[in-house]
């Protein structure tokens, strides 16, 4: 067997299932592991951080089906999970059967084959009124390596640079609890999600979205407001000094800013600077949203808009 791939898929779908489901739906086999010893070959089997006495198994895959096998994570003998193309398929025949229109856009696979981020769109919901075309997406993560929970999020990107817009905290829904046997049981409809994603679209993100825009200060209001964000998120040094310039240089346009620019200045950054290293987008785009909201709020309240909700 090799050792876990490092060629990162991503896809532009334009609309297309197929294209998704057939770019996850590679081999994936739970196989016992084994060790070399003394008298011979023996089975992995050791004690659990519960104290179970367990047999340990490889999750192998063959991430390209081309027959190059990759033990992409070690499990125990009460692990399963649900394949990627199987989940992308109960979703699409969900949204026909809601009748929302959910376009599949972005796919993601990481180099080893166990992770996915499958963006799709939702059209027809409220548009914010700024001054970029804002949509609304879904993202459905999931994953074979056991690292991650089947969770779906909503968020909200410009359409113009494809930037997903930080600071608009929105509620992660996990689908699963774990990957366990009983993984299918506890797997949720999507219905109920969704539905309560598009409640929360036109009566939270849209408004929240319009109000930031509408919220006007000085530039270095704007700037202080860009650096105590990324400051309290924790953002590398690196990022940070770029990230303003990037705003100083080629978002501003004259001297009357708005929350709404120095929130979608710095996705600009991100999306550009880290479009190649998603994982790590990810991550800091996280960060930022546990800690900008306080941010946004104080500064709101300075110039009297309410609180984001």
């Amino acid at each position: 067997m090799t050792s876990p791939i490092d060629n990162k898929l991503t896809l532009s779908l334009d609309g297309d299932w197929d294209v998704a489901m057939e770019a996850v739906d590679y081999p994936v086999m739970i196989k016992p592991l084994f060790f070399d010893y003394d008298a011979g070959q023996m089975e992995a089997t050791g004690t659990t951080n519960t104290g179970r006495d367990s047999q340990f198994f490889g999750v192998v895959v063959d991430r390209n089906k081309n027959g190059e096998l990759s033990t992409i994570a070690c499990v125990t003998d009460t692990y399963s999970t649900i394949p990627p193309a199987e989940t992308y398929h109960s979703l699409m025949k969900e949204m026909e059967e809601m009748g929302i229109d959910g376009t599949p856009s972005y796919l993601y696979v990481s180099g080893s084959g166990g992770r996915q981020v499958l963006t799709m769109d939702i059209e027809g919901q409220m548009a914010p009124n700024c001054q970029d075309e804002i949509g609304m997406a879904v993202q459905l993560l999931t994953s074979l390596d056991g690292t991650k929970k089947h969770s779906i999020r909503l968020v909200a990107y410009n359409k113009t640079t494809d930037a997903e817009l930080v600071g608009i905290t929105t509620e992660e829904f996990n689908i699963n609890a774990r990957h366990t046997k009983t993984i299918r049981e506890r797997h949720i409809a999507f219905q109920s999600t969704i539905m309560s994603m598009v409640g929360q679209w036109n009566d939270v993100i849209a408004p929240a979205l319009a109000m930031m825009f509408d919220a006007k200060f000085d530039r270095q209001a704007a700037l202080t407001l860009l650096e105590n964000i990324m400051e309290d998120a924790n953002i590398p040094e690196r990022h940070r000094k770029n990230a303003t310039t990037h705003y100083t240089s080629s978002v501003v346009d004259g001297d009357e800013h708005s929350i709404y620019q120095v929130m979608s200045g710095l996705s600009t950054y991100l999306s550009t600077e880290l479009g190649e290293k998603p994982e790590r987008a990810e991550k800091l785009r996280g960060d930022i949203n546990k800690r900008a909201r306080k941010h946004i709020n104080k500064a709101l309240a300075g110039m009297g808009f309410d609180s984001l909700k």
